[in-house]
């Protein structure tokens, strides 16, 4: 195989190298089994060369396995399996890759030697890929030294992703800081929250149009200073707030014209016996006020019950410090009279008038089981904005069911849009077609270069 790779070298635009974990028959057949499938061609190809004759090749011998100079390669990914043994630095392709755009390491307990000039997407990751934080004692070999030395070998890195990084044993402060100029996006996923603060520390990026994904922080107060202390300062402009995966985790994502950041944080065990004495957790009220929030002009709320809104988004205390707000969405579960309430508090500066005074529309996703005391409270709310010289421009209600029956619903108030309009300007009633109102990201958030930069919400 490595015969017929080194014939075609000169072609390859594509190669994905797979390290075998056991030496066991089923990988034998499955290796077979793949073998099979490949086109006519290459059957006869690999025939010449004595292939169904399989010999597995150990991580040790990747430098045999890429002895070959490799001058049209754009795409090169590695999966191999943890080893314990000393640590390698293999030299790939005999040091002559020069297209190279795009490298996966996968359970990477080893790290080329290469310098690649034209790589632009890297991705390293030493566990799985998962939402927790890297066990200690893994078998990965190589320091943070030398993680670092390598991404200095790589100048136009573009997208970075670096995954299930252990916390290392030494602290590594004389590690000079990193400049990487032309990287746009950062993702780091399965790491404490140490090691994100000392990586952040570490790197110097551009400070507009770029974009960072952490992932698996834990939603406590301490873990998320540890990411925002070192995390892009914005003066926020967009801030979107997402329950997933069964209201185990929040994503919290934020962002100013050009730049933004996704904090993806881990819930803990949620008791439904919380109450105001719990102690703070999530997104607490200091957390917040760390935060440049002078300038936010929409908020979007999505899936967030009221316990994630009082315990683990702190709803309460955001909503008295958006002094320039305007727009705010609810969707996908929400409970508008929670916010209905909030709002109606002073705002943190002491100023006279309701939090958000500038608040001028409203886009309401209701759903089935929705308690239609909403519609009171909603009209309620409106009249008093109205009345205190702050009123609502633009309310649109979107519902699951037909217009006709959301109006029948406050019949004792009329139709929803008559019983608002004293109070608003424009009323829309809409059927709820199962799109959430989304965000106008940042072009460098927006974009979906590879797997592991999800579409933001």
């Amino acid at each position: 195989m490595v015969d017929l790779l080194r014939s075609d070298s000169w072609r390859i635009q594509n190669l994905n190298i797979c390290f075998p974990t056991t030496d066991s028959a089923a990988d034998q057949n499955a290796a077979q089994r793949i073998i099979q499938r490949l086109p006519q061609e290459i059957l006869h190809t690999l025939a010449q060369f004595g292939i169904p004759n399989l010999i597995w090749l150990e991580l040790q011998q990747i430098a045999h396995c890429t002895d070959f100079e490799a001058p049209a390669l754009k795409h090169l990914t590695i999966f191999s399996p943890l080893i314990r043994t000393k640590s390698i630095y293999p030299l790939l392709f005999r040091g002559h890759a020069p297209q190279l755009r795009t490298l996966t390491l996968r359970v990477a307990t080893w790290l080329p030697q290469n310098r690649f000039p034209s790589l632009t997407h890297l991705h390293i990751s030493c566990t799985p890929m998962r939402l927790f934080p890297a066990e200690e004692n893994r078998a990965t070999k190589w320091e943070v030294a030398e993680l670092f030395s390598f991404l200095s070998h790589c100048p136009n890195l573009e997208d970075v992703v670096l995954w299930g990084i252990p916390e290392f044993h030494t602290i590594h402060e004389e590690v000079p800081v990193l400049h990487m100029g032309r990287l746009k996006r950062l993702v780091l996923g399965g790491i404490t929250e140490l090691l994100i603060k000392w990586i952040l520390h570490h790197i110097r990026m551009p400070r507009t149009s770029v974009a960072y994904r952490f992932a698996g922080v834990l939603c406590a107060p301490e873990e998320l200073f540890a990411v925002l202390m070192y995390a892009p300062w914005l003066t926020l402009r967009t801030i979107h707030i997402q329950s997933k995966y069964m209201a185990t985790a929040i994503i919290f994502s934020l962002a100013d014209k050009s730049s933004g950041f996704r904090i993806e944080t881990r819930l803990p065990g949620i008791s439904t016996q919380m109450n105001e004495d719990s102690e703070e957790w999530g997104w607490s009220h200091a957390i917040w006020s760390a935060c440049e929030l002078r300038e936010v002009q929409e908020l979007y709320l999505e899936g967030l019950t009221p316990l994630l809104l009082e315990h683990f988004t702190s709803m309460h205390a955001l909503m008295t410090m958006l002094p320039a707000l305007t727009t705010l969405v609810c969707s996908d579960g929400v409970q508008p009279e929670l916010l209905f309430e909030y709002l109606a508090e002073p705002p943190d500066d002491g100023s006279d008038g309701p939090s958000s005074p500038n608040l001028s529309t409203m886009h309401l996703c209701i759903p089935d089981d929705t308690d239609m005391e909403c519609f009171h409270t909603l009209v309620a709310f409106a009249e008093t904005r109205a009345r205190t010289g702050h009123p609502l421009r633009r309310v649109v209600i979107e519902v699951s069911r037909p217009t006709m029956e959301v109006e029948s619903w406050i019949r004792q108030e009329g139709r929803i849009d008559e019983a608002l309009s004293p109070y608003v300007e424009s009323v829309e009633l809409r059927v709820y077609e199962g799109r959430n109102p989304r965000p106008r990201w940042p072009d460098v958030c927006a974009e979906t270069p590879h797997a592991e930069w999800p579409r933001w919400p």
